[in-house]
């Protein structure tokens, strides 16, 4: 996958993660149940399991654990915006800038990646071409 598809993606997934996990269904859930904090506690649960699925029982439980203390930084300060700026900045790092540093030839980066287009321009037999 690309790394400009891959950004992409992450700025899409997390904003409406957020929007739709914290900005809409607190606020829903509240109405419903009558409680701010059960309805915190709905939302979080469905947020981290949504994660299951993908991701796996140690992610899902990393979730509910940052979702957590998301949630409740929402309750405080009602700040949705906060929330997807924070979300996207930390699954840029995990998913895209942290494979970067671990795997720079594959992501086009590093002295690695300018020798193997060397080779491609000289040929199999390093020879540059006239």
């Amino acid at each position: 996958m690309p790394t400009w598809y891959l950004c992409l993606t992450v700025v899409v997934v997390a904003t409406g993660e957020e929007l739709l996990y914290r900005g809409y269904a607190i606020g829903r859930l509240q109405a419903v149940t009558g409680s701010l904090w059960l309805a915190a506690a709905l939302s979080l649960a469905a947020s981290s399991l949504s994660h299951l699925p993908l991701w796996g029982l140690g992610a899902s439980l990393t979730s509910a654990v940052s979702g957590g203390i998301v949630t409740a930084l929402y309750v405080w300060r009602k700040d949705v915006a906060f929330l997807v700026i924070g979300h996207v900045l930390t699954d840029l790092y995990g998913l895209v800038f942290a494979r970067c540093q671990r795997h720079p030839t594959r992501w086009g980066l590093g002295p690695a990646s300018s020798q193997a287009g060397e080779k491609k321009r000289k040929g199999s037999t390093g020879i540059e071409p006239n």
